[in-house]
């Protein structure tokens, strides 16, 4: 899914007649955010190599997946940045894409069998499991210092206004939302 994401976004860059500002800033939030998903499965399957290995080269493996990382962005930029003086940036969008689309088919013709994953001990279902986190995400959404922060930068985004009159308000309301959230 998340070379799917980064893939769509990417040749929606490459595609699109005339990109405006907040077009390409949905593209790139697009691709970033499959990026993101992507680096967290890539953690997750070396964290889960690491505690397979012997306990002495655990932390060898984790270190060695971060420089190859490393050093393997280093050396996309640096190829990335030759072929910008060759191509246009939409060729490059696209080429980019397109190897996007050929991950995206190689990772969902391996079968997820293959890595030798532990299989999961719990017994809970689907909705447990859902309830559960979202009562666990409405408490910490309710703590003080992240309901704040999340207030203001909305604020800052132009979601509302914030007046004296306004912020008391939000601040009763969070409260009532909050309290409820905690006694259920």
């Amino acid at each position: 899914v998340a070379a799917l994401l980064q893939a769509v976004s990417w040749l929606g860059i490459a595609l699109w007649p005339s990109l405006s500002l907040p077009v390409l800033t949905i593209f790139l939030l697009l691709s970033n955010f499959g990026a993101s998903i992507c680096e967290v499965a890539n953690d997750a399957i070396v964290a889960e190599a690491g505690k397979q290995a012997t306990s002495s080269s655990g932390g060898q493996l984790q270190s060695f997946a971060c420089m190859f990382g490393a050093s393997a962005g280093a050396l996309g930029n640096l190829l990335g940045g030759i072929a910008l003086s060759y191509f246009s940036p939409k060729l490059m969008f696209l080429f980019f894409a397109i190897v996007l689309v050929l991950q995206f088919f190689t990772t969902v013709a391996i079968p997820e069998s293959s890595l030798k994953l532990p299989k999961a001990t719990t017994n809970t279902s689907v909705i447990s499991s859902i309830r559960k986190q979202t009562k666990e995400l409405s408490y910490a959404l309710c703590m003080p210092e992240i309901f704040w922060f999340l207030g203001k930068w909305l604020s800052w985004l132009g979601a509302w206004h914030t007046t004296s009159a306004s912020r008391q308000l939000l601040h009763a309301r969070s409260y009532q939302l909050c309290s409820s959230s905690q006694q259920s």
